[in-house]
């Protein structure tokens, strides 16, 4: 509205806004805290970061698949080339089970130190769901899972699999709020116990008791993310950015260099918010480019202690 008075012109903007938990429960007819995935699900993931490889194993386990049908891949270029014919003969194996796959956008393959290819994990899944009859496709859920996550990205994403996940700190709520619309979107005519789902199992039902492995996670007596895990990565980053490869100059391997920093963004978003983490993470975008930035050297330098100086 806009109000004309002797002294002054008013404007007035109005905005109501719905509380999260309170859009949860409206766009999904399953209470997200009591969500658990049908029994006998598969979760498959792909991530080429040690550190989430860690993670995913976790975000399975809170979705509520259980331990032995937890496949997490990408160790070496052999799983990452492999990934598309491992997933189709799996699910071609296991005609009467349903698949939840969860697929890094970004996955790198390092021929050395300093030559790299990466595959998308959305072109990917984009390939599985082709590869499979319709009716195995049907008993899919295919989430592209990336740090970049701008409209166009996400539109992208959206494309080729059927939703998009966020990097970022993984903990029960959030998992379950995340995942609960998804499924419900992916198959609309299962509510919570109004019936069955694929493969003769109930979507949505009030949660089974938990299991050991289960309370350990919940309860964080389980150290998934190590500062050990951390280092490591900032140490093969240091040879690179400091030109102890025997290449003095980064600016000829900075596409790699690039890729690997945008591997430990991906990993700091998944660790619990610090500021030295979120200061980390804007340090890395504001490096993004074609060419390797001006006083790179110093910057990494920065990150490299924040990272360092997180506890």
């Amino acid at each position: 509205d806009i109000t004309f008075e002797e002294q002054r012109t008013r404007f007035s903007l109005r905005c109501p806004a719905t509380p999260y938990d309170v859009a949860m429960k409206m766009t999904t007819s399953v209470d997200p805290k009591n969500f658990r995935l049908p029994e006998g699900v598969w979760g498959i993931a792909i991530d080429d970061s040690k550190i989430q490889r860690k993670l995913l194993q976790r975000f399975f386990i809170l979705a509520g698949v259980k331990q032995d049908r937890v496949i997490v891949l990408g160790r070496d270029a052999q799983e990452i080339r492999g990934f598309n014919d491992t997933v189709v003969r799996h699910i071609d194996a296991h005609p009467d089970d349903q698949f939840f796959i969860v697929a890094d956008e970004n996955l790198d393959v390092m021929e050395d130190a300093t030559h790299h290819v990466t595959i998308s994990g959305s072109l990917c899944i984009e390939s599985i769901r082709k590869r499979l009859h319709p009716d195995a496709e049907r008993r899919v859920l295919a989430l592209v899972r990336s740090a970049n996550d701008s409209a166009h990205d996400v539109a992208i994403y959206n494309s080729r699999a059927h939703g998009f996940l966020p990097k970022a700190p993984i903990k029960k709520d959030t998992v379950l709020q995340m995942l609960a619309p998804m499924w419900e979107k992916r198959y609309p005519s299962v509510r919570a116990g109004d019936g069955e789902g694929c493969a003769g199992q109930t979507a949505g039902a009030p949660a089974p008791p938990r299991s050991r492995s289960m309370d350990r996670l919940q309860d964080g007596a389980e150290e998934l993310v190590s500062v050990r895990d951390l280092m490591a990565e900032i140490e093969q980053l240091d040879e690179l950015c400091m030109g102890k490869l025997g290449n003095e100059d980064p600016a000829s391997s900075w596409q790699v260099i690039w890729e690997r920093l945008h591997l430990l963004k991906g990993d700091l978003k998944s660790l619990p918010s610090s500021r030295q983490a979120n200061a980390a993470v804007e340090m890395i975008n504001s490096l993004r480019g074609p060419r390797l930035p001006p006083n790179f050297r110093g910057r990494w330098l920065a990150i490299r202690a924040l990272v360092m100086s997180i506890n």
